[in-house]
């Protein structure tokens, strides 16, 4: 699971997003002239994350019919 940080940039001129990964990988996302706009990536990116694990959950699942090899 990934975790999200919205951070005023420290000259003022808007925002970063701050995430860190499953394994602990730090990755900054930057300039974001709102917090709004912020936030609406964080949650386009979630909605993307899950759409990803839900492919591969559905993609990794045994087949029903299939024939053994």
């Amino acid at each position: 699971m990934q975790t999200y940080m919205i951070v005023h940039r420290e000259d003022g001129a808007g925002y970063n997003v701050e995430l860190t990964d499953a394994i602990g990988v730090h990755h900054t996302m930057l300039g974001f002239e709102t917090e709004a706009e912020a936030q609406v990536w964080i949650e386009q990116d979630q909605r993307v994350s899950r759409g990803a694990a839900q492919v591969s959950a559905i993609t990794s699942a045994p087949q029903s019919g299939s024939l053994p090899a």
